[in-house]
C-alpha cells in the first residue's frame, strides 16, 4: 500500500492482516491506531497482534517497545464472553465494564468491543444504530430489548409457570430456577430471593408427593431444596426398582405353580380317563 509499511510480525498467531503504519506517524498515534483494531479481534490475540507489530519494526523508537513489552504484561489471561440474551445483561455489563477499566478502553475501544461480543439475537441491536453511535446508546437499546427490568414482569409470569418437563433432571431445574429467580427480581432483597427460589422450585416440580416430602423438610434455600429433592427422587427410585424386581420374583413363583398345578390336574384327568375306559 502506498505511503504506508507493514510493520506487523509475519510470525504472529493471530491470523490477522498486518497493521499499517504511516512514516512520519507519532509514537502514541500508532499505538491509538493498533488500539483502535481491538473491536475486530479477540481479547487475547490484541496483546500479542500488537506486540508483535511494535517489537518487530525495524526503525521504532525503544520507547515503543518498551510500551509493547508493558503492554503485554498488563493483558488479563481471559477473554470477553458473548453475550446472545439468554443471560443478565446487568452482570454481563458489569463484567464488560470491568474488564474495560482494566485494559483502559476509550469510548471507541467499548463501542466497537462490546459490538462484536454480541451474538444471537443481541447481534442485531448494534444496526439500529444509525448516527449515535456511542457505548451509551448501544446499552441503552440492549436494556430495551433485554433489561432486566424492563422485561421483569415476563421472566416473574415464566417464573410462575415453570414446571418440570419430561426427562428434566432435578438439577437442570434447580438451575433454570435460580437463573429465571435473578432475572424476575433483579432488584429484590437477598432475603426475598431466597424465600422465592425455594418456594418457586418446589411448586416446579410437578410431582405432589415429592412437594410435600420436600416441604416437610423445610429446606432454607434454593441448593438445599434442590438436595434434598435429589435425595428424597433417589431413595422413591431404589424403593419402586427392589419391588419391581420383587414382583417379578413373585409373578414368576406363581407361574410355576399353576404350571405345576396344571400338570397335575392333566395327570388326573389321564387317570380318570383310563378308568373309565377299564
Amino acid at each position: 500500500m502506498v505511503g504506508h509499511k507493514w510493520v506487523c510480525n509475519p510470525s504472529c498467531v493471530c491470523g490477522l492482516p498486518s497493521i499499517p503504519l504511516t512514516p512520519d506517524v507519532r509514537q502514541d498515534g500508532f499505538i491509538a491506531e493498533a488500539r483502535g483494531m481491538s473491536h475486530a479481534i479477540d481479547v487475547g490475540q490484541i496483546a500479542y497482534c500488537v506486540t508483535g507489530a511494535l517489537t518487530s519494526s525495524p526503525g521504532l523508537p525503544s520507547q515503543v517497545s518498551n510500551a509493547s513489552a508493558e503492554s503485554k504484561s498488563k493483558q488479563p489471561r481471559f477473554k470477553l464472553e458473548k453475550y446472545d440474551g439468554s443471560t443478565s445483561l446487568d452482570t454481563y455489563l458489569w463484567k464488560f465494564h470491568q474488564l474495560a477499566d482494566y485494559l483502559q478502553w476509550d469510548e471507541r475501544d467499548k463501542f466497537y468491543n462490546l459490538c462484536a461480543s454480541l451474538d444471537g439475537p443481541a447481534d442485531q441491536v448494534p444496526r439500529e444504530l444509525s448516527t449515535d453511535k456511542t457505548t451509551g446508546r448501544l446499552e441503552d437499546l440492549l436494556q430495551t430489548r433485554f433489561g432486566t427490568a424492563k422485561q421483569a414482569v415476563s421472566f416473574q409470569a415464566k417464573l410462575h409457570a415453570r414446571c418440570r418437563m419430561e426427562n428434566e433432571t432435578l438439577q437442570e431445574l434447580h438451575r433454570d430456577i435460580s437463573r429465571l429467580v435473578q432475572l424476575a427480581h433483579s432488584n429484590e432483597t437477598s432475603s426475598f430471593l431466597v424465600h422465592i427460589g425455594v418456594t418457586s422450585f418446589i411448586a416446579a416440580l410437578n410431582d405432589s408427593d415429592l412437594e410435600f416430602e420436600v416441604l416437610k423438610l423445610e429446606p432454607k434455600t434454593l441448593p438445599d431444596a434442590a438436595s434434598r429433592a435429589v435425595h428424597l427422587e433417589s431413595l422413591a427410585e431404589s424403593v419402586r426398582a427392589r419391588s419391581h424386581a420383587a414382583a417379578d420374583k413373585t409373578g414368576g413363583l406363581v407361574q410355576r405353580q399353576r404350571s405345576i398345578l396344571a400338570i397335575t390336574d392333566d395327570d388326573k384327568d389321564e387317570d380318570k380317563n383310563a378308568d373309565l375306559q377299564q
